[in-house]
């Protein structure tokens, strides 16, 4: 898979127009065209940072001439089923009063050995196909998380999933499925809040 295949199934993958990757990643849209057309095999080793930054990857991803690159911010555990049994487990749903009792439902072992909450997804705005209303988010309680990952933010009193990315001055852009980047910057980057980091799902199908 060359450079500019690897470069558009990262992209759909994270829900990105060529439009938003410019933005995020500070390359020039005619640039990112370039390389989705074919035209540009070799750039600079800066414009090949830049992109693997705002795709949630590395360079060596970009480059690499085996399997194509997958998305590892949320991910089912890929442990043997033999060390990864499947029974109901008992965590504390974020949101819910401190008085109800803590959710139960079926989720691999492995999954929630290092989360803190299960956040339950009620909107379909979470950016990761997979992901749907009914769901189960795993989250790991964690003050910030690396750029292109998925984090459970709060504004004000309203929690929102979204994929984070840092800009200069402590800034932050969160995307959200199907939806612009929202730019968090100033006074409005203290009214937000990353909460934790996605380290799984469960699925309700």
């Amino acid at each position: 898979m060359d450079l500019g295949k690897r470069v558009s199934l990262l992209k759909n993958q994270n829900h990105l127009t060529t439009e938003t990757l410019a933005r995020l990643s500070g390359v020039p849209k005619g640039t990112i065209n370039k390389i989705l057309n074919g035209e540009t095999q070799n750039p600079t080793a800066r414009t090949l940072s830049q992109l693997a930054r705002a795709l949630g990857c590395t360079p060596g991803d970009l480059c690499a001439t085996e399997a194509p690159p997958r998305i590892r911010e949320v991910r089912e555990p890929d442990l043997p089923p033999s060390l990864s049994p499947v029974y109901p487990y008992r965590v504390p749903v974020f949101g819910e009063s401190a008085g109800s009792a803590p959710v139960s439902f079926p989720a691999p072992a492995d999954a929630v050995a290092f989360c803190d909450f299960a956040f339950l997804v009620r909107e379909d705005t979470v950016p990761d196909s997979r992901v749907l209303p009914g769901d189960y988010l795993f989250v790991r309680r964690q003050e910030d998380v690396e750029d292109g990952q998925l984090a459970l933010l709060r504004q004000g009193d309203a929690p929102f999933v979204a994929r984070v990315f840092h800009l200069e001055n402590n800034a932050i852009l969160a995307l959200k499925k199907d939806a612009a980047p929202v730019l968090y910057s100033g006074s409005r980057r203290a009214q937000v809040e990353i909460l934790g980091q996605v380290i799984a799902f469960q699925s309700t199908l």
